[in-house]
């Protein structure tokens, strides 16, 4: 057994077993990215084993949940030797219980959906200003030539 003490708590364990965790595809995943000096903790999911020959590895999906945003972070791969990011920022992974997620589906749903409508508001908007753009500089154009 191990002891470990945590705020003024001395807390025994045994270490063989909080290391050893078996995590399979679809798994519920915490995914530490540590960033600085600290590590940023995000819930992810296992989506995929890939199973290279020399070191076998996960791809996993972790998402970054805020108050006005839901977004599919980043996909990465996670295998025995170190592990980063696309930011070389270092990640690890540990697996978190089923029944916790600090989202629920619906919100999560929703927030994408303004997200979609916003953009697609935009997408709109964009539109209108190129037809707004051919219709009224149209005649300036016609009148200049290209040498």
């Amino acid at each position: 057994m191990k002891e470990i003490e945590i705020n003024g708590m001395v807390l025994e364990f045994d270490e063989k077993m909080l290391l050893k965790q078996e995590i399979r595809v679809g798994d519920n995943v915490q995914v530490l990215v540590k960033e600085y000096s600290s590590y940023k903790c995000y819930p992810g999911v296992v989506i995929n084993l890939l199973p290279f020959e020399n070191a076998p590895a996960m791809e996993v999906m972790y998402v970054e949940d805020s108050y006005t945003a839901f977004s599919l972070r980043k996909r990465v791969i996670v295998h025995k030797e170190d592990c980063k990011d696309g930011d070389n920022n270092d990640i690890k992974i540990i697996k978190m219980n089923d029944k916790f997620l600090p989202f629920t589906k619906e919100r999560a749903v929703d927030v994408m959906e303004q997200d979609i409508s916003k953009k697609q508001h935009e997408l709109d908007e964009a539109k209108l200003k190129l037809e707004y753009f051919l219709k009224y500089f149209n005649t300036y154009f016609i009148n200049t030539t290209s040498e």
